[in-house]
């Protein structure tokens, strides 16, 4: 790994150390009240249905809650995650694979093992005990991948579409989230004479 690492150019590692704090900067998260408007003047949530105020919502909101949809996503993949890896046909399943590596490692532990009067290294061993691994944790938590990606994106889409979080402006394509304050017709400049 550090091998890896050594052939990255700086300037790369550089320039993805600054979009990570871009991205991911704690000042984009949104505090819960203003993800579900509470205590706004305003109905913080209504139903729109002409095709570019849907656009237009959307795209509000996926820019100003971007760090909040990340947060949900994260949480409905942990929720969706326990409950896959508690029932008993997984503990049954992830069980069975423990005892199955106890038992390759225990009859390698010379440096190979007879498996019917054929020699087989340890390495090749551990090999495919980690291709046989792969393919009953992807069979295991495929699961928790389409239920995760399904209901986390149902729950943005949904927020999305019908949060109006018109009031909170983004200054200068920065996601600032301060409330828009109302113009005055001089602050319009087409509307000064």
């Amino acid at each position: 790994m550090s091998d890896v690492s050594a052939a990255i150019p700086q300037e790369t590692k550089d320039y993805m150390q600054a979009a990570k704090e871009k991205i991911f900067d704690s000042d984009k998260l949104r505090p819960t009240v203003v993800f579900f408007g509470i205590g706004e003047p305003t109905q913080s949530f209504s139903v729109v249905c002409m095709p570019s105020d849907v656009f237009s919502r959307v795209k509000h909101n996926i820019l100003f809650f971007y760090l909040n949809y990340i947060v949900l996503t994260a949480i409905v993949f942990i929720l969706t995650m326990l409950t896959v890896l508690i029932s008993p046909k997984s503990l049954i399943t992830l069980g069975v694979l423990a005892v199955a590596w106890f038992v390759v490692m225990r009859a390698t532990s010379s440096g190979s093992a007879k498996v019917l009067g054929v020699k087989i290294p340890r390495k090749e061993a551990s090999l495919a005990m980690m291709l046989i691994s792969g393919l009953v944790m992807f069979f295991l938590l495929q699961t928790i991948f389409f239920v995760g990606i399904g209901s986390s994106a149902f729950l943005v889409i949904a927020h999305a579409w019908f949060r109006d979080s018109s009031m909170h402006v983004l200054e200068d394509k920065k996601l600032e989230g301060t409330i828009a304050e109302p113009l005055e017709l001089g602050d319009v400049p087409w509307a000064k004479v």
